[in-house]
């Protein structure tokens, strides 16, 4: 592949056969960059939309300066994952209940599927249809939201999701 002539180039690249990319890490290891062979780069690892243009800008440049023409257009955000401690316990099993039983009353509601089983993963995945949002729900409290594209929907979906995180609290025994 063309990109393999750039690897060799590049420190602390790494390159993939299967897909033909070029895997580009920051000094600090807090951003990664894919490029691929048909010149989209996906960068990860930023806090903020500004902080990610800028990583890309930067491994554009790195890219660049070996002779791998890169230019930032079409700039977007794919996915933001967002993390929350609501500082208490939840009893998943009680959660699953509820997210299930308002699965079954109501179709059209956001909620369209939930997985728990203790035994495969210690926590609860739910998927939301309208926003193409997953979350994670752990005992001790964290909750991850993953596939959003904007922070105002993250904070709709926890702002949805917290009631019934009230509500499935687990109580001192």
């Amino acid at each position: 592949s063309a990109l393999f002539q750039y690897y060799l180039k590049i420190k602390n690249a790494e390159y993939t056969n299967n897909f033909s990319k070029l895997l580009l890490k920051s000094k600090d290891a807090k951003a990664t960059a894919t490029i691929f062979s048909s010149g989209k780069m996906v960068c990860s690892g930023g806090k903020t939309e500004k902080q990610s243009k800028s990583m890309c800008a930067k491994f554009g440049k790195i890219v660049n300066k070996v002779g791998f023409n890169v230019e930032l257009k079409n700039f977007k955000i794919q996915n933001i994952i967002a993390s929350y401690d609501v500082k208490f316990k939840i009893c998943l099993p009680k959660l699953f209940n509820k997210i299930n039983t308002l699965i079954n009353i109501s179709k059209n509601l956001c909620y369209n599927y939930v997985k728990y089983n203790s035994d495969n993963f210690p926590g609860l995945i739910f998927y939301m249809n309208d926003l193409k949002a997953s979350l994670m729900v752990f005992e001790y409290g964290k909750v991850l939201i993953s596939g959003a594209q904007k922070k105002e929907e993250i904070e709709e979906i926890f702002r949805n999701v917290y009631p019934l995180l009230i509500e499935s609290k687990k109580i001192k025994s």
